[in-house]
Protein backbone atom coordinates (compact mmCIF):
# COMPACT_ATOMS: atom_id res chain seq x y z
CA UNK A 1 0.00 0.00 0.00
CA UNK A 2 1.90 3.10 -1.10
CA UNK A 3 1.08 6.33 1.46
CA UNK A 4 0.37 9.93 0.60
CA UNK A 5 2.67 12.34 1.99
CA UNK A 6 0.16 14.60 3.98
CA UNK A 7 -0.77 18.03 2.22
CA UNK A 8 0.55 21.11 4.07
CA UNK A 9 -1.39 24.19 4.48
CA UNK A 10 -0.42 27.53 6.92
CA UNK A 11 -3.56 29.19 8.98
CA UNK A 12 -3.47 32.48 10.84
CA UNK A 13 -5.23 33.60 13.83
CA UNK A 14 -4.92 37.49 13.30
CA UNK A 15 -6.24 39.23 16.49
CA UNK A 16 -6.28 42.68 17.57
CA UNK A 17 -6.52 44.86 20.84
CA UNK A 18 -10.00 44.22 21.25
CA UNK A 19 -9.28 40.14 21.83
CA UNK A 20 -11.39 39.65 18.72
CA UNK A 21 -9.79 37.49 15.84
CA UNK A 22 -10.60 37.95 12.06
CA UNK A 23 -12.85 35.06 10.01
CA UNK A 24 -13.34 35.06 6.73
CA UNK A 25 -16.98 33.98 4.95
CA UNK A 26 -16.37 31.20 2.18
CA UNK A 27 -18.16 32.01 -1.14
CA UNK A 28 -21.17 29.79 -1.73
CA UNK A 29 -19.95 29.50 -4.95
CA UNK A 30 -17.11 27.41 -3.26
CA UNK A 31 -17.22 23.16 -3.85
CA UNK A 32 -15.71 22.70 -0.41
CA UNK A 33 -17.68 24.18 2.38
CA UNK A 34 -19.67 27.29 0.69
CA UNK A 35 -20.65 29.50 3.06
CA UNK A 36 -18.18 28.70 6.27
CA UNK A 37 -16.35 30.93 8.20
CA UNK A 38 -12.80 29.90 8.60
CA UNK A 39 -9.32 31.87 9.96
CA UNK A 40 -7.25 32.87 6.87
CA UNK A 41 -4.60 30.61 5.03
CA UNK A 42 -4.29 27.71 2.61
CA UNK A 43 -2.08 25.64 1.06
CA UNK A 44 1.81 25.59 1.00
CA UNK A 45 3.18 25.56 -2.14
CA UNK A 46 6.04 22.85 -3.31
CA UNK A 47 9.38 23.76 -2.26
CA UNK A 48 7.85 27.09 -0.56
CA UNK A 49 9.20 28.17 2.96
CA UNK A 50 6.39 27.88 5.74
CA UNK A 51 6.66 31.39 6.97
CA UNK A 52 6.69 32.88 3.13
CA UNK A 53 3.63 31.07 2.72
CA UNK A 54 2.25 32.24 5.70
CA UNK A 55 2.69 35.74 4.36
CA UNK A 56 1.61 35.01 1.37
CA UNK A 57 -1.38 33.88 1.71
CA UNK A 58 -2.67 36.50 4.07
CA UNK A 59 -2.08 38.67 1.90
CA UNK A 60 -3.77 37.26 -1.25
CA UNK A 61 -7.15 36.26 1.11
CA UNK A 62 -6.80 39.11 3.39
CA UNK A 63 -4.80 42.27 1.97
CA UNK A 64 -2.69 42.80 5.07
CA UNK A 65 0.86 41.98 5.90
CA UNK A 66 2.14 40.24 8.57
CA UNK A 67 5.30 40.45 10.26
CA UNK A 68 6.96 36.51 9.86
CA UNK A 69 8.64 37.66 13.11
CA UNK A 70 6.32 37.63 15.17
CA UNK A 71 4.37 35.11 13.83
CA UNK A 72 4.15 32.32 16.85
CA UNK A 73 3.39 28.90 16.08
CA UNK A 74 0.13 28.21 17.81
CA UNK A 75 -0.89 24.25 17.25
CA UNK A 76 -1.68 22.61 14.16
CA UNK A 77 -4.95 20.45 13.31
CA UNK A 78 -5.49 17.46 11.01
CA UNK A 79 -8.91 17.44 10.11
CA UNK A 80 -10.64 13.91 10.78
CA UNK A 81 -12.40 14.67 7.98
CA UNK A 82 -9.96 15.24 5.60
CA UNK A 83 -9.24 12.58 2.90
CA UNK A 84 -5.69 13.78 1.34
CA UNK A 85 -4.15 13.86 5.13
CA UNK A 86 -4.03 18.00 5.51
CA UNK A 87 -2.08 18.98 7.82
CA UNK A 88 -2.66 22.94 8.88
CA UNK A 89 -0.23 24.47 11.12
CA UNK A 90 -1.57 27.39 12.59
CA UNK A 91 -0.34 30.43 13.35
CA UNK A 92 -0.76 33.82 15.87
CA UNK A 93 -0.08 36.92 14.44
CA UNK A 94 -0.59 40.15 16.52
CA UNK A 95 1.41 42.34 14.17
CA UNK A 96 -0.26 43.09 10.86
CA UNK A 97 0.16 46.08 8.54
CA UNK A 98 -2.90 47.43 6.91
CA UNK A 99 -6.34 48.75 8.42
CA UNK A 100 -8.76 47.47 5.86
CA UNK A 101 -9.05 43.86 5.21
CA UNK A 102 -9.68 43.74 0.84
CA UNK A 103 -10.93 40.00 0.55
CA UNK A 104 -9.93 37.77 -2.26
CA UNK A 105 -12.78 36.25 -4.65
CA UNK A 106 -12.61 33.41 -2.84
CA UNK A 107 -14.49 34.94 0.28
CA UNK A 108 -17.57 36.69 0.37
CA UNK A 109 -17.45 38.83 4.08
CA UNK A 110 -14.98 39.13 7.34
CA UNK A 111 -15.79 39.47 10.82
CA UNK A 112 -13.73 40.54 13.25
CA UNK A 113 -15.06 37.96 16.05
CA UNK A 114 -14.53 37.07 20.08
CA UNK A 115 -13.73 34.12 20.46
CA UNK A 116 -16.31 32.46 21.91
CA UNK A 117 -19.27 34.25 19.93
CA UNK A 118 -17.15 32.35 16.91
CA UNK A 119 -18.58 29.04 18.08
CA UNK A 120 -21.90 30.58 17.23
CA UNK A 121 -21.10 30.83 13.51
CA UNK A 122 -21.28 27.80 10.95
CA UNK A 123 -17.28 27.26 10.84
CA UNK A 124 -15.17 25.03 9.46
CA UNK A 125 -14.00 21.86 10.86
CA UNK A 126 -10.69 23.97 11.50
CA UNK A 127 -11.96 27.07 12.59
CA UNK A 128 -14.23 25.25 15.04
CA UNK A 129 -11.25 22.86 16.30
CA UNK A 130 -9.32 26.13 16.73
CA UNK A 131 -11.52 28.36 18.67
CA UNK A 132 -12.29 25.64 20.65
CA UNK A 133 -8.18 24.89 21.16
CA UNK A 134 -8.16 28.81 21.81
CA UNK A 135 -10.90 28.51 25.01
CA UNK A 136 -9.14 26.07 26.34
Amino acid sequence: MVRKSPTLAVRAVISRRSYKVLLLQRTNSRTHGPGLWEVPGGMIQSGEPIVVALKREIKEETGLIIYPRSAEPLTFVSPASSEDRLVELIFRCKRVRGEKVKLSPEHQAFRWVKVEAALDLKLTPTARELMEFLLE
